[in-house]
């Protein structure tokens, strides 16, 4: 046997170390003898019942074994033969809300809607498309702008494809990212039975939340958000509640979960947090330069630890359903982005398609055009991007990071070297012992006393 190549050695206090497997995400606590065995390939004096231990979590191998040829196997695997099929569109561009942090404000695309032409070449495309991938289920986000702002295009692509989907018997599953202002009454009767997911953000208490997120004659948006929430407490509709941090005000943030656990929402099985930290504007990372994008990183890390304490001192009753930005995944997928995988199609409102949500708009990162009837004319970026495998990348092969790297994010790539058959280290050396750290306190507090 020998050790992985995708062995980590991360300290823990004293002569302790944990070792983080990247390619099996598996996790394992030793001490300096065994680390010393470990990294230098001496193993004749460990016994066999720990050789069989770390063997079973991968950081033990064959002697024989190629482990970037694994690596390639489940990277094709994922890329090309994804289990569901994942559509995002955007029925416009326009918002009745204008928060500063928002990074489509920031972007020069026109503030559009979907035409009756567009939405029906899209529809046809869609049905084509889905129909030659023969997806087993099917994943529909929609997206904006505020898509509540074109109600007849949301619900003509949630209601249609749910319609379709049932009919070639392939799984739905309908997703709305919206404000939570306009998704009441009627709307809201029309696409409850479409949805099995919706997301809101919320700003903070109220006058913070106000102050950001408002309407055009200047009033508030929180109590509105509320009674849509109110609603959605009351369905099995799954809500990711969307929690701003901003510049790390978490004594600010606090009062907001105590007012949504006074009005029940802690409560709800359907509900889920995920915590989000804005300085200044929101950009999926991708409009960051790498000094930013790893500082930004890593305060989302160190994070965690205040998050737990706000929990803790409101009371919160499902702590289970928090995501958290600490997160090693441990069934870390192969690719790094979901969305550069084949079955992966975004839309936007002229009937452009990307591969990255956040470049939406941009032309120069458009990938292919949806004509009349639904036929599509796909860009060379198109089969680069779907052809782009970190493995092929020299600094990538031999580095012990790449089963959770991927090679870093093709849009990164092409920002900084102007090719995406680059690679793009990002935060991904600074911050992940600084995530399996963090990990190991929050489930293994014990091993690192």
């Amino acid at each position: 046997m020998k050790s992985s190549k995708y062995n980590l050695y991360i300290s823990l206090c004293g002569p302790k170390y944990v070792v983080y497997n990247t390619l099996h995400g598996s996790i394992t606590f030793v001490d300096e003898e065994m680390k010393s065995a470990l990294e230098s390939n001496q193993l004749q004096n460990v016994d066999d019942t720990s050789k069989n231990q770390l063997y079973a979590q991968g950081i033990l191998v064959e002697k024989n074994t190629d482990e970037l040829s694994q690596y390639r196997h489940v990277f094709l695997k994922e890329m090309y033969a994804p289990s569901y099929a994942s559509i995002t569109v955007f029925p416009t561009y326009a918002c009745n809300l204008s928060c500063h942090y928002c990074y489509q404000k920031w972007s020069d695309a026109p503030k559009a809607s979907m035409t009756e032409s567009v939405l029906t070449n899209t529809m046809a495309f869609l049905k084509s498309q889905l129909a030659a991938d023969n997806p087993r289920a099917l994943l529909v986000k929609v997206f904006g702008g505020e898509p509540l702002v074109h109600p007849q295009a949301t619900k003509t692509l949630l209601a249609g494809l749910h319609e379709w989907a049932d009919s070639q018997r392939i799984q739905f599953f309908g997703t709305l990212t919206t404000n939570g202002t306009l998704f009441t009454g009627e709307l809201f009767e029309a696409l409850s039975p479409h949805l099995g997911a919706v997301h809101i953000t919320l700003d903070g208490p109220q006058p913070l939340h106000d102050s950001i997120r408002y309407y055009s004659k200047g009033n508030g948006t929180y109590e509105d958000i509320m009674h849509s929430l109110s609603l959605l407490s009351k369905t099995s509709i799954r809500v990711c509640l969307r929690i701003n941090v901003h510049d790390n005000d978490y004594e600010t943030t606090t009062l907001l979960l105590q007012d949504i656990k006074e009005r029940g929402f802690s409560k709800c099985p359907n509900f889920e947090l995920d915590f989000g930290l804005i300085v200044q504007k929101d950009t999926c990372d991708v409009g960051l330069n790498e000094e930013e994008y790893i500082a930004g990183k890593e305060i989302a890390v160190a994070s965690v630890q205040y998050i737990q304490k706000m929990l803790n001192h409101v009371g919160w009753e499902n702590p289970q359903n928090v995501r958290y930005p600490d997160n090693v995944r441990m069934d870390n997928p192969p690719v790094l982005c979901d969305q550069t995988k084949r079955k992966r199609y975004i839309i936007d409102s002229f009937g452009d398609i990307y591969l990255c949500p956040s470049k939406a708009g941009e032309k120069e990162y458009r990938v292919g055009q949806i004509g009349e009837g639904g036929r599509v004319t796909w860009n060379n970026d198109f089969y680069t991007i779907l052809t782009r495998h970190p493995a092929d990348f020299e600094e990538c092969s031999s580095c012990a990071y790449l089963p959770v790297c991927g090679g870093g994010c093709a849009i990164h790539a092409r920002e900084k070297n102007g090719d995406y058959r680059t690679s793009f280290c990002g935060a991904v050396k600074t911050i992940t012992a600084q995530k399996v750290l963090s990990y190991v306190e929050r489930y293994y507090p014990n091993r690192i006393e």
